[in-house]
């Protein structure tokens, strides 16, 4: 997963990104006109994310990995009325700049990659899926609720969903995990502010946490979970929910949350006697982060037995880079990681 040539690019992302934006403002005289030099510097700030996530996709051999990233930030900008050409001129002035500067394999699959998208813009093409189906009359409602910050009512219809029979994995599975995909869609396509995506999160993150006394009280199988996101991965609301199934299903599950430190998650693993270890990485830019950590679990000889999944947008974007990583399984969902989890364990 990693190499020194990447290594040498990711040092240089500054200097890449300044380089970057230099030589679009000359080129375009203009352009300072109409973004400022506000937008100046967070042309700069971009040209650092790309070069960034570029390098973790080559690290991985895998094109489609930044293909990936490109869509979702053409996504992104298309939201906020940023035209799709001129993340393409950004792409082109960065494997222009790296022609010219740098040497070695990993530059030239870099610009390989980013040629690939600067000659085929279609196939970064964003759609925008509705993540609710329109008779989830449940969802709907609590997401109408949020959005009118009116969090009590939205735990009202839980309770009463609850009440009228719903299990943990439904409301789970089928309730909260599309709601936190919607609230994610919404706002990349600037249709949910950043205030309005949190609320929403945190408001569901407390609806999970009032149900506790439900996903606690099943008899234990005798199997122990360590869940946790690594590095500065701070997202954790899907991990928690595969915590919280497990829980719920007779594991005793230790969720440790987002940005867990290698050092600190081996030894809540050697501690917890884990058996089945949950990575979840959401940001490509973490992937060597999370290969880290894999291979100081499988060097570690106390460690041995233990079994990885990982799971994450990565995972779900680039077919088998789970096997690459050395993980024992991957799940795509909370759902399907509950799955591969008792699976790992046997009966």
């Amino acid at each position: 997963m990693d190499t020194p040539h990447r290594n040498t690019l990711v040092r240089a992302q500054d200097a890449i990104a300044t380089a970057v934006v230099d030589r679009q403002f000359t080129n375009n005289p203009h352009l300072i006109e109409r973004i400022g030099a506000q937008g100046k510097r967070k042309c700069r700030e971009d040209a650092r994310y790309h070069v960034l996530y570029l390098t973790e996709a080559v690290a991985a051999q895998s094109p489609a990995l930044f293909r990936h990233y490109a869509t979702w930030l053409n996504g992104l900008l298309g939201g906020l009325g940023i035209p799709r050409d001129d993340l393409i001129v950004q792409f082109q002035t960065i494997a222009e700049v790296l022609q010219e500067s740098f040497d070695g394999t990993d530059a030239r699959i870099a610009i390989d990659y980013l040629d690939d998208i600067v000659q085929n813009p279609d196939s970064i093409e964003f759609t925008v899926e509705d993540h609710l189906p329109a008779d989830d009359h449940l969802a709907g409602s609590i997401l109408s609720a949020l959005l009118g910050c009116d969090r009590l009512r939205a735990i009202q219809y839980v309770d009463q969903a609850l009440d009228d029979g719903m299990t943990i994995d439904t409301l789970y599975l089928e309730v909260f995990q599309p709601l936190l995909h919607e609230v994610g869609s919404r706002w990349q396509t600037n249709r949910m502010s950043v205030a309005q995506e949190h609320y929403c999160t945190a408001a569901i993150q407390l609806m999970m946490g009032r149900l506790a006394d439900r996903i606690f009280a099943s008899d234990r199988n005798g199997f122990t979970l360590v869940a946790a996101c690594v590095g500065d991965e701070l997202h954790d609301v899907g991990l928690r929910m595969v915590a919280d199934l497990l829980q719920a299903n007779g594991w005793d599950s230790h969720f440790l949350g987002a940005n867990v430190p290698k050092r600190d998650l081996l030894q809540a693993i050697r501690s917890a006697s884990a058996d089945v270890v949950c990575l979840s990485t959401t940001l490509t830019s973490h992937l060597t982060t999370t290969h880290d950590v894999i291979t100081a679990i499988r060097a570690d000889p106390s460690l041995q037995h233990i079994k990885i999944v990982v799971g994450g947008y990565p995972f779900n974007a680039q077919e088998g880079l789970w096997r690459r990583m050395n993980a024992d399984g991957y799940a795509k969902d909370a759902r399907e990681a509950i799955s591969i989890c008792t699976g790992l364990v046997g009966p």
